[in-house]
């Protein structure tokens, strides 16, 4: 993409190559991992969102969305630190082949600190 995603907007991949394949970050809330929380977090208060990719497209598009952290960027607070993105905890979307007018949504869960998140 080649601006940041803003929560609640749809933004549509810039290239010829991606034509028709949109992006949302959407439903921020305070959650907790169901899974448990991971040590790495502690002292931090998690928060989840989910991230929808939808093809308006007329090709399908191999969509792999997984346990990988560098495809996941989360910024907080005015300044735009990183969060820690919690890999296990967060729903995968892994080599899923996204045919034309279908979407598929995965959740993602981060944590920062309180003060960062208000």
């Amino acid at each position: 993409m080649d601006v940041p995603n803003v929560i609640g907007d749809w933004q549509e991949y810039q290239s010829d190559e991606l034509s028709g394949l949109r992006v949302r970050v959407h439903d921020l809330k305070k959650a907790k991992p169901s899974r448990g929380r991971d040590d790495d977090a502690k002292g931090l208060t998690y928060v989840s969102f989910q991230v929808t990719f939808e093809n308006r497209g007329s090709e399908y598009y191999g969509i792999d969305f997984r346990d990988h952290p560098k495809h996941v960027d989360v910024r907080v607070g005015r300044d735009g630190h990183e969060a820690f993105v919690d890999i296990y905890g967060s729903s995968r979307i892994r080599e899923f082949n996204l045919y034309p007018h279908r979407r598929v949504t995965a959740v993602i869960y981060a944590a920062a600190t309180p003060a960062k998140l208000n």
